[in-house]
């Protein structure tokens, strides 16, 4: 009796792969999980843990909320990501593009926007992954994208350097251009007490980072932030720099507990379909950044079981959950998922690691707060976006005979003049395009 019924379990895991739609942790059962993978999956954890803290801090930062949301919704997405997700090699984090939406939702809305555009982005998601449109948008060009990441990357520049020499922040949802704009009106502004402060927070980790050329020079560099501001607090270092830690600027203004205000009014029509909007251009960006990482996962090992459909619908739930427990929007990141593949990791107790690191620091996160330099994050996310721009490898955009091209430009000139929402829906239907025009072809040569 038993022998049939794990006959008949063995069998539905089957089945449900081949829709794509078994969770990794089922897997692990088909697969005998051994042992010998328990170091390489703790070593990878904590490694990439270690990686991902200081940007979930900048990113979170960046979105004018408390810093703790990044760490939130890390230590959700990876619990989510274990349960339901079914990829063995996938990291899901805080998505570089999603922080200027996210900005702009906390900005208008709180965290009532935050959580009526969830619930369409986990629907949208879910119902993906479930009709399994994967098998569509795996093929679906990743080139606006990364239109976006460009633009992003340089609205996160002009908006921290201004940051950094404390001017007046900018509203880093709208167009390039009128950032830019804003940026020119206020940078004389400077004085040269801020821009000293600035050179010496900023320059020793530009120099850290070309000669480390690893993102593990971010937690040393954090680590002697929070040294120099400790120092400072008793007394050791004179006050020559305009040093600000997070939890005093944070305590300052109240912005702690902005991102947690909400209304028990009815919400108004124009609210539901401005969040329908975001939502939309939030699902877009999260599905194709799924795909994305699947298929160079899949590339890398090999595995072509890997499964998008159930990735699809992990991500789905894990966004609702990031929300309700305070946390902010997440995407699979294929960089921390090469690093999980590059230390052999079956990514289940990986992910189990990285949630209770972040579960630690929730807990001890007002000590911490009060030592860590606001400058610190400002660096820390301009030398990453820095990074990200010179990794995203431009140059093949430049192939003129190339549809990707098209996408490409197209999507980073819309950005640039009318803002992150219309070059989403724009590049995409560009793709979708595209792609209609090359299975048409395709049928056409079979035929």
């Amino acid at each position: 009796m038993n022998m049939r019924l794990s006959r008949k379990f063995v069998n539905n895991l089957k089945f449900m792969r081949k829709l794509e739609l078994c969770p990794a942790f089922l897997n692990m059962y088909l697969e005998r999980y051994s042992t010998l993978f328990l170091l390489n999956d703790i070593f990878s954890g904590v490694k990439i843990f270690f990686i991902i803290f200081p940007l979930m801090l900048s990113f979170s930062f960046f979105c004018r909320c408390s810093v703790v949301p990044g760490v939130i919704a890390c230590a959700v997405g990876a619990v989510v990501s274990t349960l339901f997700g079914g990829s063995k090699y996938q990291i899901s984090t805080v998505s570089l593009p999603l922080c200027v939406i996210t900005f702009e939702i906390i900005a208008k809305y709180q965290f009532k926007g935050l959580l009526f555009v969830s619930v369409f982005v986990s629907i949208a998601l879910i119902a993906c992954g479930l009709f399994r449109l994967s098998s569509v948008l795996k093929h679906i060009s990743y080139a606006f994208v990364s239109a976006l990441y460009v633009y992003v990357i340089f609205s996160i520049i002009i908006n921290q350097i201004q940051h950094i020499l404390d001017l007046n922040t900018i509203q880093s949802s709208q167009s390039l251009v009128y950032n830019f704009e804003l940026f020119k009106s206020n940078i004389g502004d400077a004085t040269g007490h801020n821009i000293l402060t600035a050179a010496a927070f900023f320059l020793p980790l530009a120099a850290l980072r070309i000669f480390f050329r690893n993102m593990f020079v971010f937690v040393l560099y954090l680590a002697l932030g929070c040294a120099v501001a400790y120092c400072a607090d008793c007394g050791y270092i004179p006050g020559l720099l305009n040093l600000k830690t997070i939890g005093s600027e944070f305590m300052a203004n109240g912005t702690i507990d902005t991102i947690f205000n909400t209304s028990r009014e009815i919400p108004s029509q124009t609210f539901l379909i401005n969040c329908l909007n975001y939502a939309f251009a939030i699902a877009i960006v999260i599905a194709a950044e799924t795909c994305f990482c699947t298929n160079v996962s899949s590339s890398i090992t090999g595995d072509r079981r890997l499964q998008t459909n159930i990735e699809l619908v992990s991500t789905g739930i894990a966004n609702f959950f990031s929300i309700i427990c305070g946390g902010l929007f997440i995407a699979p990141n294929t960089l921390f998922s090469l690093k999980n593949i590059a230390q052999r990791s079956k990514t289940i107790i990986s992910l189990i690691i990285i949630a209770v690191l972040s579960y630690c620091f929730i807990l001890f996160s007002s000590r911490i707060l009060k030592y860590i330099p606001v400058y610190c994050i400002s660096s820390i996310l301009i030398c990453y976006a820095v990074s990200d721009l010179l990794n995203k490898k431009l140059a093949y955009y430049f192939n003129i005979k190339s549809n990707d091209c098209y996408i490409f430009f197209s999507t980073l000139i819309i950005a640039i003049y009318f803002g992150f929402v219309a070059a989403v829906i724009i590049g995409f239907l560009m793709a979708m395009v595209f792609f209609s025009q090359r299975m048409i072809k395709i049928k056409d040569a079979t035929v």
